[in-house]
């Protein structure tokens, strides 16, 4: 009867240890991939940036909810330009794709942008845009080109050393987003997302003239998740 009692015992705390341990997983994030990468272009300020974050965590229930697990994986990407100095100007002109899961949405053509499109600025400039996603936070494309420059407010301060310069950066970005949940098992979530972000530099005192370039492209494919 004591040997029972001893065996009865041990196999409480496997169970209890077992349990602890079903308990400590549930509650762990467990990455698919958490990758960044930047590139840039000193002689002209350019620079190229993303930024992807795909994981699966346990949802425990609550009000009206049953427990599941949940696969959540975002995409930012952006390009950005700044001036190369005073009495300066350059054309940028950048392509930014995301995809928050190549199965389910694959990286945006760029036949979908139109680059004849405009809009303005907050100061009523006019530049080149256009964006086009695919409604569901999955995937998108976007395009702009505009100068950036430091020049002078009036054109009669040349000789002014102290005359205020006024300046055009250049930013673009786009964030995507995916969701997935499965009631019973983690195994059958995943998620392959990626990016491209290209910007170029081009004088547009000479035509077709390149200055500078800054790109980046995520990993080809993300890493296997571990259980």
């Amino acid at each position: 009867m004591k040997i029972l009692q001893i065996s009865l015992a041990t196999i409480l705390v496997i169970l209890s240890f077992s349990s602890m341990t079903l308990a400590q997983s549930k509650t762990k994030e467990n990455d698919i991939m958490n990758w960044a990468d930047s590139k840039s272009d000193e002689s002209t300020y350019m620079s190229a940036s993303g930024d992807i974050h795909a994981y699966i965590k346990w949802i425990p229930p609550g009000y009206r909810v049953l427990g599941h697990w949940s696969l959540q994986s975002s995409v930012y990407a952006s390009a950005s330009a700044e001036p190369m100095g005073s009495d300066t100007s350059y054309d940028a002109t950048a392509w930014v794709e995301a995809t928050a899961d190549k199965v389910s949405a694959d990286l945006p053509y760029r036949d979908n942008i139109d680059t004849r499109a405009t809009t303005t600025d907050g100061e009523g400039r006019s530049y080149f845009y256009d964006s086009h996603g695919n409604g569901t936070g999955v995937a998108e494309v976007a395009y702009k080109k505009h100068p950036v420059s430091s020049t002078l407010k009036n054109w009669w301060d040349h000789f002014n050393p102290f005359a205020e310069q006024v300046t055009r950066s250049f930013d673009l970005s786009i964030y995507c987003y995916h969701w997935a949940s499965h009631p019973t098992t983690p195994t059958d979530l995943t998620a392959d997302p990626r990016l491209k972000v290209e910007i170029d530099g081009d004088s547009n005192q000479f035509v077709n003239r390149q200055i500078g370039r800054a790109t980046i492209t995520d990993p080809t494919t993300a890493t296997e998740q571990q259980w």
